[in-house]
């Protein structure tokens, strides 16, 4: 029986139809395709000390925007390998005007004064490890050098030119692998795009084969296919409306706002194709609307809220992510709603051979006949949580950020495998009080004393494994000078070590793990002591940069989860009307929350940025289905029926969803779409078991 255009009741439905129409097409009008970018400085936060003195001594030590290339030879002479490595510097400055290259040529003439003027690569880069500076340019094995370009700030680098640069056949060089910021910048942006290739189409897939595997019905996979469809118009909107690019923080937004599209959608399809035998087909629609309508959007509402907490994030890329994806969710179900009593009409009636709903219903009464052990069980481990939370570390890693199986991976094991440690730190010491013009070399020379004696300190700490600074520079110097005379073999200008002005002087320490950075900051502030007020030093390292950074978003994520909590239990309580039930319900949630603490321990995963944002999302996620249940359960004092069909067939597209991150080439959102889809199916076996026991009361004691 098809509705009578006249009723009131449809003409609302088509006025409201048509607006949600309107707005799709203002929104594809003013969208535009985003830019994949990515940069690091957006990454960061507001006064971060360590990013203006890392800018200050790059800028100081001539050292900005610093490109480092592992170069392998093909031959065997020394000679020859030096006319290679002199072509290659001769290809890159004649495309980049302005750039400065630095190779082990600098130091040859004393090189050859150790193994003379013919020698193979293996004597000539052996002798090269006894010569300071030289030695952070060849490889431990000596079978390979560093070449350090660096590129001015003014020009416009381009990672490809560069690199199509070093492509170029130069005879006596097999190999190149360069590494920079700007390198894994662009690797990340190209990561992104390979992701989406892999992620979407193979989401798309298992979504089709599920969704038909659960209702056996081409016509409801492509209802569920439509909604999908208009789920990318808000994402793409909100993307252009604040101007974000996508990038390693903001690419998960389309994927995780189609995946929770799908949960709309899942409730009204099942909702309709329950209740078939129920009046005609117009009101089988609305009253599977009416049924889904509130609970849907209370869920929708506490995950959109969550999203848009992170905009109190200090990072940009988070804020974006967070507004992006919370506006696109409730905007997607308005969308789904408000189109339902017309995308219903496509799905056919309920076909026959269709196992799934038994299959489903099977699930129900284990979990049923079991909940009390189910429940023991959960509620043990997530007390037990309680004692594991203190075993879970913070990672400032930027290495973890980096794509797998990527050139600028390989290129990061190469230089990390042959040359140094990235764990270090450089110390930059200076005068407190500027000189004068007749006080200079009197500052000069003291400031070399507190140089040496100060990497003589720095040498013992626990944790390092080099010290480079001038007072080598100047021992190697004295094995070379005569009584009364200085001989001059390192030069002040474009020293690694000592600034222009020579007031100014850098101390590089290598470490053997980025954990006994912290021992050896606090060991070098101790130690300093004795050097003040005369001078005053300021550190730089990745490591510290990145923590800066990792401290202060998670912090400002706790703030976050806070708002996330106390928007979710006024919906709760809202719902329930039982400051009683409430509280049962929240220590519900928190059991999937639990078992994110022990996939974190069990797993040896370190919070960082993005787990500290699965968090966040997680709290937002798990109360999807408990809405649903409380609104059946509580409010209209229903049983179960066909929402735990409903429930199981979200969870089992949505767990899919997120797994389908784990094809990503980036481990920060493996890791997310891991915990995701773990605390997703935990918190619904939960849903199913802790809860209803914990609520139950003699009007739902026969359920």
């Amino acid at each position: 029986m098809k509705p009578d255009p006249t009723q009131p009741l449809y003409r609302k439905l088509w006025l409201h139809a048509s607006l949600v129409l309107v707005m799709l097409s203002i929104m594809l009008a003013f969208t535009r395709v985003p830019v994949i970018e990515t940069r690091f400085d957006d990454l960061d936060i507001e006064n971060n000390p360590y990013k203006k003195s890392g800018e200050r001594m790059a800028e100081l030590f001539q050292a900005r925007n610093l490109v480092q290339v592992v170069v392998n030879p093909s031959g065997t002479q020394m000679d020859e390998f030096a006319d290679a490595l002199d072509s290659l510097k001769t290809n890159l400055e004649e495309a980049f005007p302005g750039m400065r290259v630095e190779t082990i040529n600098r130091v040859l003439p004393v090189i050859y004064r150790y193994v003379g003027r013919d020698p193979t690569i293996k004597h000539a880069l052996t002798a090269a490890l006894d010569i300071p500076v030289a030695r952070n340019l060849v490889s431990r094995d000596t079978t390979s050098v560093l070449l350090v370009a660096f590129a001015d700030d003014t020009q416009n680098f381009n990672v490809r030119s560069f690199d199509s640069v070093l492509s170029l056949p130069v005879p006596g060089i097999q190999s190149t692998a360069p590494l920079s910021t700007a390198h894994i910048e662009h690797q990340t942006e190209r990561s992104i795009i390979d992701d989406y290739y892999r992620i979407i189409p193979l989401f798309l897939l298992l979504f089709v084969g599920l969704l038909y595997f659960s209702y056996h019905s081409m016509s409801a996979v492509f209802f569920c296919m439509i909604n999908l469809s208009l789920s990318f118009i808000p994402v793409m909107f909100f993307f252009t409306l604040f101007n974000a690019n996508i990038n390693q923080a903001t690419m998960p937004a389309i994927p995780v706002v189609a995946i929770l599209s799908l949960s709309a959608s899942v409730h009204l399809l099942t909702g309709f194709r329950f209740r078939h035998d129920s009046g005609n087909r117009f009101e089988r629609i609305t009253h599977s609307i009416e049924h889904y309508r509130i609970p849907t959007f209370l869920s929708a509402l506490t995950t959109s809220v969550s999203f848009c907490s992170f905009y109190l994030s200090d990072s940009l890329y988070i804020r974006q992510f967070g507004i992006i994806s919370g506006c696109s969710i409730l905007t997607v179900y308005f969308i789904t709603f408000l189109l339902a009593p017309y995308t219903l009409r496509i799905v056919r009636e309920v076909p026959s051979r269709n196992n799934m709903p038994q299959f489903a219903h099977r699930i129900e009464q284990f979990l049923f006949a079991y909940h009390k052990l189910i429940s023991m069980i959960l509620v043990s481990i997530a007390i037990l949580s309680v004692f594991y939370v203190n075993r879970v570390s913070f990672s400032a890693n930027m290495e973890t950020y980096i794509p797998l199986r990527t050139p600028v991976h390989k290129s990061i094991q190469e230089l990390r495998n042959g040359f140094h440690s990235l764990a270090s730190l450089d110390v930059m010491v200076e005068s407190s009080t500027k000189p004068d013009s007749l006080s200079r070399g009197a500052v000069r020379r003291e400031l070399v004393n507190a140089i040496t004696e100060l990497a003589t300190l720095i040498e013992d700490y626990p944790g390092v494994v080099s010290v480079e600074s001038v007072k080598d520079q100047i021992e190697y110097e004295n094995r070379f000078a005569l009584p009364g005379l200085r001989v001059a073999i390192f030069p002040r200008a474009s020293n690694p070590y000592v600034s222009p002005d020579q007031l100014h002087y850098r101390i590089n320490i290598r470490l053997s793990d980025p954990d006994a950075i912290p021992q050896v900051r606090e060991l070098l502030d101790q130690d300093f002591q004795s050097f003040r007020p005369q001078f005053n030093y300021s550190i730089y390292s990745d490591h510290l940069y990145f923590q800066f950074i990792s401290t202060g978003i998670s912090i400002s994520l706790l703030r976050s989860l806070m708002v996330s909590a106390i928007f979710i239990v006024f919906v709760i309580l809202l719902l329930t009307l039982s400051l009683k039930k409430t509280l049962l319900t929240i220590m519900v949630n928190t059991i999937p929350l639990a078992f994110m603490v022990f996939i974190l321990v069990i797993f040896g995963v370190d919070m960082n940025i993005t787990s500290s944002m699965s968090l966040v999302i997680c709290l937002g996620l798990v109360v999807d289905d408990t809405i649903q249940i409380l609104y059946r359960r509580v409010r209209l004092k229903e049983t179960m029926g066909e929402l735990g069909f409903g429930i199981l067939t979200t969870t089992l597209l949505v767990a899919t969803g997120f797994l389908t991150f784990l094809m990503s080439s980036s481990r920060p959102n493996q890791i997310f779409g891991l915990i995701c889809a773990t605390v997703f199916t935990i918190a619904v076996i939960s849903d199913l078991t802790v809860m209803p026991w914990f609520l139950r009361d003699k009007n739902n004691e026969k359920d």
